[in-house]
């Protein structure tokens, strides 16, 4: 079972999930890391945090590994933080 399979779960069942993530921006690539204790994904991502570029790598990742639309994901918290709260509503 892969890191997102309970997020897919979820958005089969209910529709819609939050969960957090942390990202870690300007990585060598963008890829989905093991998860930390508490349950938080863990997100690298080549985008350097400014103007907003590694948000929308944290958005199109999700959209492209969970085959929802870039629309339907929103980053309720942590804009300007490593520690983000991301919406997934389908």
């Amino acid at each position: 079972m892969d890191s997102l399979s309970p997020i897919r779960d979820r958005l089969r069942s209910h529709g819609e999930v939050v969960f957090a993530v942390h990202v870690r921006p300007s990585s060598a690539k963008t890829a989905l890391r093991p998860s930390l204790v508490n349950g938080t994904l863990r997100l690298t991502v080549a985008a350097p945090p400014e103007h907003n570029k590694a948000n929308a790598a944290v958005i199109r990742f999700f959209s492209r590994e969970l085959g929802v639309p870039t629309s339907s994901i929103e980053i309720l918290k942590g804009h300007f933080s490593a520690r983000k709260c991301v919406k997934i509503c389908v």
